[in-house]
């Protein structure tokens, strides 16, 4: 396939050699709109046989009418500019099946978008002014229908009887939506339903009528309880609850027989219901930071034949007679519980801590050390695996890994106060003033902490970080807490006597907002992903381990010339 990208500097018309033969023009990052009277973005609408063509990242206040020639367009890609209306020619774009609309301007959904009939993808995450007007979506052809942080409540969704719907996945999060919308006619085609970080306190019967539905997230809502009818939700493999107020689960949800990852954490849970032990299926189960007591569980969980990832930390489990040797194969983070062993572990199978500094020779201490920071650690212990690389690599390192054993991005303590900030502040900096350099990196909550604690450390490398929780889970504690988190990130980011470097995905645009949060200082490097685990998809790259030694070679030899310096 053929394929340009062009610069703003010289005239549209000498951007391509033949034009007439494009079939996928790439005009990203490309300034488009400052150079309105340098270049003739009209002209674009004489490649007569393009198929794809991308602006992201532009300055457009207007899409070019002449976009609407483009007959066999399939894919057009204007998300981050300062739209705020599409020509009604776009309406004669009838091939048209992706149409990226995040971060523009849009107070109302174009007109022309009703005519694509064979529209697949919408998106419209994250508009920068509240969506007033959303009117009606055809959805007998959309296949995805993207709305996170749009500041809308839910459009009209026109399916004709006679048409078989084809909607399989909505994303429809931090929307202040107040009840689950009306869903019934997709219960067949339905298979991801993200409602999540809204204001949604109660849910119907209604909702568990889609019986196809593998994916839901109520995360983030005001939910108190659920409703016994969750267990005709025999497809469900993924549930999302956290961050409500549930005080109780109903016995009805073991019999969800082929879920596979169950979150629960931020609730007010006192107690699990033993139906759990039946989710032959389970392998992720999280649910820090709630009120449980009884210790059985964790046998419980231990011993179902698929589970892999369990998240009990920051509650009351009395496990002072816990034979952690009887735990099978799965990992466990147990930090912040009552009677745990004097000797703290933080390992990808067991965490029972908050902190491990790892010296890699016992009494003397190395030139850099690195600080990883993850959620609540095992088995998401981010770096041990990193630092070993390191140090196979001949690199002399020390490491610190910290984690949030009550995932609550390093706010609370372990005394589920929300004192975490200094708790960490005083464990951490007594450790890293010690060395000559410091190099800080975790991913998406760890990301966020290598940001709050950057002004301890030479350079900063934050994977997907959240840097305003109001984007992110807006009922997540109290304003006056959220605001102090913000803050701490910007004073901190502002202090690092380093460089900081944050990577998000180019398509995860809730992820893209949290950077443009940042101060201008740090560096924003963007990956070809939407997926939110920057650190998986470079460590897949095998970009990851080469980012990491160039750094921490670096800092040897900041730290090597500065000793030559200070010589006699």
């Amino acid at each position: 396939m053929t394929q340009a990208a062009a610069s703003p500097r010289v005239p549209l018309s000498r951007w391509f050699s033949s034009p007439k033969a494009l079939q996928t023009l790439d005009l990203d990052d490309q300034k488009l709109g400052q150079f309105a009277g340098r270049t003739n973005l009209g002209a674009l609408g004489q490649l007569e046989k393009l198929e794809t063509l991308k602006l992201r990242r532009n300055v457009l206040s207007e899409a070019p009418v002449e976009l609407g020639q483009l007959t066999r367009l399939r894919e057009l890609w204007l998300t981050q500019n300062d739209l705020c209306e599409l020509p009604d020619s776009f309406s004669n774009l009838a091939r048209l099946q992706v149409l990226a609309l995040e971060r523009n301007r849009f107070v109302k959904l174009p007109k022309c978008i009703c005519k694509l009939r064979r529209l697949l993808q919408l998106g419209l995450d994250e508009q920068e002014a509240p969506v007033k007007e959303l009117g009606a979506v055809p959805a007998a052809v959309l296949s995805i229908l993207r709305g996170r942080g749009c500041q809308a409540s839910f459009p009209s969704l026109v399916c004709n009887e006679h048409e078989r719907p084809n909607l399989n996945t909505i994303f429809w999060a931090n929307n202040g939506l107040s009840q689950v919308p009306r869903l019934h006619a997709f219960s067949q085609s339905l298979r991801l339903l993200d409602l999540a970080h809204n204001r949604i306190s109660s849910v119907g019967d209604e909702i568990f009528c889609l019986s196809n539905l593998r994916d839901l997230s109520l995360a983030g809502n005001l939910l108190e309880s659920l409703p016994k009818s969750i267990g005709r939700m025999r497809s469900l493999q993924q549930l999302w609850l956290h961050g409500n107020f549930l005080l109780q689960l109903p016995d009805e949800l073991g019999e969800l027989e082929a879920l596979a990852i169950l979150e629960l954490h931020h609730n007010r849970l006192h107690s699990l219901p033993s139906s759990l032990g039946m989710l032959q299926k389970l392998n992720w189960f999280f649910a820090h930071g709630n009120a449980l007591t009884d210790a059985r569980v964790v046998k419980m969980l231990s011993i179902l034949p698929r589970i892999k990832i369990v998240g009990l930390g920051a509650n009351q489990l009395q496990l002072k007679d816990l034979d952690f040797q009887k735990l099978g194969r799965a990992s466990f983070g147990l930090g912040w519980n009552p009677g745990l062993e004097a000797k703290p572990v933080l390992t990808e199978a067991l965490t029972t801590t908050d902190l491990h500094w790892d010296k890699m020779e016992e009494g003397v201490l190395a030139d850099v050390l690195v600080i990883t920071f993850s959620a609540q650690g095992a088995p998401v212990a981010q770096g041990q695996a990193e630092v070993r690389a390191l140090r196979d690599s001949f690199l002399k390192v020390d490491a610190l890994y910290v984690c949030d054993p009550a995932n609550a991005w390093f706010l609370q303590d372990p005394l589920q106060q929300w004192r975490g900030l200094a708790y960490f502040e005083e464990k951490i900096s007594t450790i890293a003033k010690q060395y000559q350099r410091v190099f800080a990196w975790g991913g998406s909550m760890g990301g966020s902490a290598a940001l709050l604690f950057a002004h301890l450390a030479n350079r900063v490398h934050a994977f997907s970080p959240q840097v305003d929780l109001v984007y992110t889970w807006p009922s997540f504690a109290t304003d006056s807490i959220r605001e102090a988190f913000r803050q701490r990130v910007q004073d901190s980011v502002n202090s690092c006597v380093g460089r900081v470097h944050v990577h998000v995905g180019a398509e995860n645009h809730t992820d893209n907002r949290h950077a443009a949060a940042l101060p201008i200082c740090a560096r924003i490097h963007l990956h070809e992903t939407a997926n939110h685990n920057t650190m998986k998809h470079l460590k897949q790259r095998r970009k990851l381990a080469q980012l990491l030694k160039f750094e921490v070679v670096d800092l040897l030899l900041e730290a090597f010339e500065e000793k030559v310096e200070d010589a006699p």
